[in-house]
């Protein structure tokens, strides 16, 4: 596993992305108020100052390869 920093944005922009959600991770329930939250925060770093870095934690990405 190789670790990088990555722009939110770039992340999330890509059209051609499936964001799938581990077995594990699915009991950890959100409700409206909290994605609403989440969307705000999100929302006040992008319109801050966009050279400005924000850490969310670990996202771990797999890229499937089609033959």
């Amino acid at each position: 596993m190789q670790a990088s920093t990555i722009k939110l944005l770039d992340l999330l922009g890509d059209s051609k992305t499936i964001f799938k959600i581990p077995v594990y991770q699915r009991k950890y329930e959100w409700n409206k108020e909290q994605l609403e939250q989440l969307f705000k925060d999100i929302d006040r770093i992008i319109e801050s100052d966009l050279k400005k870095e924000h850490f969310l934690g670990t996202i771990s990405e797999s890229v499937r390869i089609k033959d």
